[in-house]
């Protein structure tokens, strides 16, 4: 059926007896995106390119380190039918798609929910009336009463196109971004402007390049290696 299919019947048709991912009391969500609007922004035309690899993931940052984090996010885990395991103090549980990692990093937990996306989830994703958010994922991270943190939400696609249509698709990036209210920070050597006629400028076959959304601090990175395109977004979420 393919992960959105999954990722759907995970909030949206529980199965009878299971509870819910408890409401983040206490933290409401200073930014939220679906995936379907990030990939709109990210990747806005699809025709005429290879979809490699895709991956969406919710990392969060607990300050203090919570007491007794690894037993407490063991409890939750299963609530929400995981199958939790504990290797080396990294904290690692899976409920297909999604996949959990914590660990300890100095007076730091790390968390981290993150879902792998197929060619075919990619082309769903852009037709689905309810996608995956970056709320929903938030869900599923063990909450502590005691503990602050801070949470990025990001969505990465590696694409692979020729290279006329791959710098079609990178120069059409930047351009609708920066019609807006994104920046780029530097443009790349051999970045030409726009034609006379109206038409792209050339684009080099190899850069990397960052955009920024200054008022949410989104940034997206955008790099090309010939036929290859990877483009990495990044929502700071709370």
């Amino acid at each position: 059926m393919g992960v959105l299919v999954t990722l759907l019947a995970a909030f949206a048709c529980r199965r009878r007896g299971e509870e819910p991912p408890p409401r983040d009391a206490g933290f409401a969500p200073t930014r939220s995106m679906d995936l379907r609007t990030g990939l709109i922004l990210i990747f806005p035309e699809w025709r005429g390119a290879q979809v490699v690899a895709a991956e969406s993931r919710l990392s969060r940052t607990v300050t203090p380190l919570p007491s007794g984090w690894v037993s407490s996010s063991e409890k939750t885990l299963q609530t929400h039918q995981f199958a939790a395991s504990l290797d080396g103090g990294v904290l690692s549980a899976t409920r297909p798609p999604f996949v959990f990692v914590s660990h300890a990093q100095g007076e730091v937990l790390v968390q981290e929910v993150s879902v792998v996306l197929t060619a075919d989830d990619v082309t769903r994703i852009y037709q689905s009336p309810a996608p995956l958010s970056s709320e929903q994922m938030a869900l599923w991270l063990p909450t502590f009463s005691s503990s602050g943190y801070s949470e990025r939400f990001a969505l990465s696609v590696h694409y692979r196109a020729p290279p006329t249509r791959a710098s079609f698709l990178t120069r059409q990036l930047v351009d609708l971004s920066t019609r807006g209210l994104w920046q780029v920070k530097s443009l790349p050597e051999g970045w030409q402007p726009p034609r006379l006629d109206g038409g792209f400028g050339a684009v080099p076959e190899r850069f990397e390049l960052i955009l920024e959304e200054k008022d949410s601090g989104a940034t997206m990175n955008v790099k090309r290696d010939g036929e290859d395109v990877w483009v990495r977004y990044v929502l700071p979420t709370r």
